[in-house]
């Protein structure tokens, strides 16, 4: 957990890794380094360490380490795995920049990035988003946060297609539908974002008060604009 918190504070996407050597190959092969967690002691005498896969040899049946201060560690495959199964087979990586590993989670990665929004660059945060709402457009989280982000940076235009988005696939979700409405007021279309700003309010819910604000919002500046 420190591991991956200790990324995350630093504004990196860190995301668990688990499972089997087909899986951790499959993301080295890919150009991802993966950290993993060994034990090269024994179940009664532990010696954990942490090590960086970064490259395999099938042929031989050998994987490359950097480990410790041994920048290239060629080990027996077979005794790669032993270690790192005494691990549940943890492991961790960190992608770049809007390039999601192949074996990431939706689940993780949903949560990672709302976790990751309290120390990422705006911007980076941005491109994530994009990322994961291009690979799993049904995720209502990828759109939300799509749809804030270009919102606070004043890409109002992005801002709505993303909420549109969510809407149209998510049409039971205020949150959402309150969100396009704001938008909508933003952009001075006052009439549109009432009607949605209404159907927030009418799916009730624990957004249905910042449904109403929203709504009573919207009803004054319909009636300040009237005025003038």
């Amino acid at each position: 957990a420190d591991m991956l918190a200790g990324a995350r504070r630093q504004g990196a996407l860190a995301l668990l890794v688990t499972g089997s050597l087909s899986t951790l190959f499959a993301e080295v092969a890919h150009g991802t380094p993966v950290i993993v967690l060994q034990n090269l002691g024994l179940s009664i005498a532990p010696r954990w360490h942490y090590a960086v896969v970064v490259g395999f040899d099938l042929r031989r049946r050998e994987v490359v380490l950097r480990s410790g201060l041994n920048r290239r560690e060629v080990m027996a495959m077979s005794t790669f795995e032993h270690t790192w199964a005494r691990s549940n087979y943890w492991g961790m990586l960190i992608p770049r920049s809007g390039q999601f590993p192949r074996s990431a989670d939706r689940t993780e990665v949903e949560k990672t990035l709302v976790q990751l929004e309290k120390y990422a660059d705006p911007t980076a945060m941005l491109s994530w988003y994009q990322q994961a709402a291009e690979r799993w457009p049904e995720s209502l989280v990828f759109l939300i946060g799509l749809g804030q982000l270009a919102y606070h940076q004043g890409q109002l235009q992005d801002a709505e297609r993303a909420f549109r988005q969510a809407t149209d696939r998510h049409p039971q979700s205020a949150a959402a539908v309150n969100n396009l409405a704001i938008v909508l007021q933003r952009l001075g279309r006052l009439d549109e974002a009432l009607a949605y700003a209404d159907k927030a309010v009418a799916l009730g819910g624990p957004w249905q008060a910042a449904a109403q604000a929203t709504r009573d919002d919207i009803r004054r500046n319909r009636r300040t604009g009237a005025s003038q």
